[in-house]
Order: structure tokens, then sequence, then C-alpha cells
């Protein structure tokens, strides 16, 4: 269902998917103070959809023959050839599954695919389930729900021939309430993990990304200290530039999701990769300065905190705007109906420890003077100076 999947689709993102599904586990746990999650792992997922099976399904969905032909010309008469050296194998052998990766139909044919599995999935009561293409995970506080997912997960791959990696299926658990119920996958127990990563990043049972944000900054900093090494300039806006194309991605990869207060140690923690090559930088350059806000400005570069709480609050304006999914989003927040502060949220669960509950403060303190709703850019333009103050 297109409402659990955030692969491959507009207004779909990592970061939308991490922030929905730490929004529910947050809100499970405060209601019931206990989850399990599950991972699934497909193996060579896009490689394995068979072709006969997929064009079935496609027909389920009242395409018109004519598109169905199209896709099975699409995939018919493909093969592949091995090829060692510069010798190649004379007698190519013919391709009768999986999806062409790099082509536009690709991803939309795989997604496709496994719809009806997601829909299943959804008829199970207490069941939660997400997607980002062939990355699946459910979860739920009732472990009998979680086990019937799991079983149908599981015969669902074998009845369609995309058969899942068992050894690699992860489960975390969450909750100081947490029962321990063992789960099992084809008669063999899942085991529990300390972390897992999911969309790129690693999951703690304390659901504080302790272990992502300290790896982050370890390759951050050896990053920087390989762009030190390796370029000699005494030009800081070169300096600046390597800093933005190789060391902030790695800080940011969906650092939305991190509701840090300032003074947090590992808010302190991410912010000192740019402390620490800032400095280095402008003693290179032999360009004297004050402080860490002074040494950011001559660089003209925001800081990590900066930066995160703008990407924040971007993220709930397009969830607002609809430039973003995130479903029954009214159940989270909706604005005032207030004329002089039309840009105003209510949030409607002030007492969860989530994405909204962090964010909304700081937003309604943000846009308190303004008394029209802002274009999406007039909003980011307008953001640049107002979070100053944070």
């Amino acid at each position: 269902m297109a409402c659990h999947q955030h692969g491959f689709l507009t207004n779909r993102s990592c970061a939308s998917s991490l922030v929905q599904v730490v929004t529910n586990y947050k809100i499970i746990l405060k209601t019931h103070g206990s989850l399990d999650v599950v991972f699934f792992d497909f193996r060579k997922a896009f490689d394995q959809v068979p072709h006969a099976l997929l064009l079935n399904k496609l027909a389920s969905f009242d395409i018109p023959p004519l598109f169905i032909s199209w896709f099975s010309d699409f995939l018919s008469s493909r093969s592949f050839s091995v090829k060692v050296n510069s010798t190649t194998d004379p007698s190519p052998a013919p391709i009768f599954s999986g999806v062409p990766q790099g082509s536009v139909s690709g991803p939309l044919l795989f997604l496709l695919f496994i719809n009806d599995l997601l829909i299943s999935l959804h008829s199970i009561p207490h069941l939660h389930i997400a997607a980002y293409a062939d990355d699946i995970k459910i979860y739920s506080h009732l472990p009998s729900s979680l086990q019937a997912g799991i079983d149908l997960v599981s015969n669902w791959a074998v009845s369609n021939d995309l058969p899942l990696a068992h050894s690699k299926t992860s489960l975390l658990r969450l909750g100081a309430l947490n029962p321990q119920h063992q789960f099992h996958i084809v008669g063999s127990p899942i085991l529990v993990s300390n972390s897992v990563r999911d969309l790129g990043i690693l999951f703690e049972p304390d659901l504080k990304f302790r272990a992502h944000i300290k790896k982050s900054v370890s390759l951050a900093r050896l990053r920087s200290s390989q762009i030190l090494k390796s370029f000699k300039s005494n030009n800081p806006a070169f300096y600046s530039f390597l800093f933005k194309t190789y060391v902030l991605p790695i800080l940011e990869y969906a650092s939305v999701i991190f509701c840090l207060a300032p003074s947090s140690p590992l808010s302190r923690l991410l912010e000192s990769t740019l402390r620490i090559y800032s400095r280095k930088t402008l003693q290179r350059c032999n360009i004297p300065f004050s402080s860490y806000s002074h040494r950011l400005e001559l660089l003209s570069i925001h800081s990590i905190r900066h930066r995160r709480l703008k990407a924040q609050l971007l993220l709930i304006y397009k969830f607002i705007d609809g430039a973003s999914h995130f479903p029954n989003l009214n159940s989270f927040i909706r604005l005032s109906s207030s004329p002089r502060r039309p840009m105003t949220l209510i949030n409607l669960s002030p007492l969860s420890d989530n994405f909204f509950s962090f964010i909304v403060p700081i937003w309604n303190v943000i846009v308190a003077n303004v008394n029209s709703f802002l274009s999406p850019t007039q909003f980011e333009s307008f953001l640049d100076t107002a979070i100053t103050r944070f």
C-alpha cells in the first residue's frame, strides 16, 4: 500500500520514512511500554522478481493489455554473459527474472510486485508496517500480531519466488516492559540485535542514536583530517567548500531524527568536527579569529546545530504543505485558526516524546510574529536569520 511505501515515490524519502517510524515507535512505547521490530532482508530482491508472476500482478491492477504487452517486451529477450579480462563467454544465458536496475520502469515494477504483501500485512490487527523499496520492517507491541506478520512475510516470499535471507532477519526489542518473547521464522528463532542498521541509521533499543552519531563523527573527523593532509591552500573558501562537499553529508544524513538539546553531549559531539576543522583551517590560512561563531562567519558556514534545526523546520513545513509525506498528520499537529498568527501549530500530542513535540515549540517561537503563511522560498530564507537565536 502506498501509505506504507516510501521508496521511489514522489515526496517520499529516507528522512520522511525514518521520522514516521521513530514517531510511531515512541507513541507505542509511551502507551504500552514495549515494542518489537523485525527487519526483513530479501536476497537480491530486484534480481529475483519472476517475470511471469509480475505480469500477472500487473493485470490485477487493471492496467490495459497494451501496456502489459509493452512491459512484457521490456522484460523479455534479456540475457547476460560472463567476461573475464578481455574474454567474453560466447553463449549468453537468458534472464527470466529481475527488473532492470537503472531504468525508470524497474523501481515501479518492483513496488507493484510487492504491493499485495503490504496490503496483507495491513490487515493484521495492531501490526505496523514500513517499507522503503525492498527494505521492509514490521512492528507491534503484541507478540501474537508480530508473529503473524513474520509468518505472512515468510509464506509470501516462498509463494512469490522472492527468497528471504533468513540469517539476516533482525529483531530489535524496545521498551523497559518488553516481555522478551521469542519469535521464529521458518521454525528458527530470530536473533535479537543490540543495534540494527535501518536506511543507513544505526538503531539501538533506547532510540538515542549514540552509536550512529559516534560512528558518523569518527568518520567525519577522519575525512576532515584527510582533507587537511591532502590539500595545501591559504584560501578559507576552498576549505569551506571541501568540508561542505565531503564532510557535511556524513554528519547530516537523516539527522532530522536527532531531537537533541543544544547543550546535550551528543549535540556537542556532532558539533566537534566543525569546531576542530574551522580552527585548524583558519590557523593554516593565518586568519585571526575570536570565537567559534566568528570562525563560522569567516568560513561562510552555519553550525551543525543550525543546519540540523533548519532541516527539521523545513521538513515539518513540507509535511504541512504536502511536499513531503506523513500519513495521518492531522493526528499529530494542525495549524492554528488565528488570523494574526496563521503559521502557529497546535501540537495534538504534547506529552509524547517525538519529533513533533520537540520541533513544534521551536517552530511556534520562530513564526510568532509572521502574519501571513510564507511560501517555501520565503520560509527557507526567513529561517537563516530566525534560527540564530537557537
